[in-house]
């Protein structure tokens, strides 16, 4: 078979196929293009492969943390003291991270706040740079604690039973507890 248009010759046959007076297949080479694209699929796979294992294995989140990350948190206990039932202005005292800016946000059931975390394998736990609105309300109390004792968080667990989040201080002593906050 042969096709002419605008001086480029194109001619194919079993053997070859030709622009002109080049040659650019024999029967070796056709074979080859036949599993082409199998060879190029399993080039883009093992591509993709290589770049999502690309991360840093030290950003690889353990079960808690990502669970910790991942849920808002509902505040019950600060300092030993229950505060599961008491009434609060605006909404229940809680946490929320975002793991893109590392940024915590919550309520202290009065006033927002908003701050930073930072996180390490040992599962040791920072949360800092506090700020909050200055809204006054009637109940101050249980929001000053809670203000106060997010400062000391070093450490976290959550309890696989209940799925409460337990914050420590340097001593390993509970600071606060959260459960998980209804969906």
């Amino acid at each position: 078979m042969t096709l002419q248009c605008k001086k480029i010759s194109i001619h194919y046959t079993y053997n070859y196929l030709s622009f002109g007076h080049i040659s650019y297949m024999n029967s070796s080479d056709f074979r080859f293009m036949k599993v082409f694209p199998f060879y190029l699929s399993l080039l883009l796979v093992f591509s993709l492969i290589l770049i999502s294992c690309n991360g840093d294995a030290g950003e690889q989140l353990t079960d808690s943390q990502f669970d910790l990350i991942s849920t808002d948190w509902i505040l019950f206990n600060a300092d030993g003291r229950d505060v599961a039932d008491m009434d609060f202005t605006t909404d229940r005292p809680g946490l929320s991270f975002n793991p893109d800016d590392l940024s915590i946000y919550g309520s202290g059931g009065c006033n927002r706040f908003t701050g930073t975390y930072t996180l390490d394998e040992a599962e040791n736990l920072t949360l800092s740079s506090v700020a909050a609105t200055r809204m006054a309300c009637p109940e101050m109390d249980t929001e000053t604690l809670y203000f106060s004792m997010i400062d000391k968080v070093r450490t976290f667990r959550i309890d696989g039973e209940s799925s409460e989040l337990i914050l420590k201080d340097e001593q390993g002593e509970e600071v606060l507890r959260f459960s998980p906050a209804e969906e």
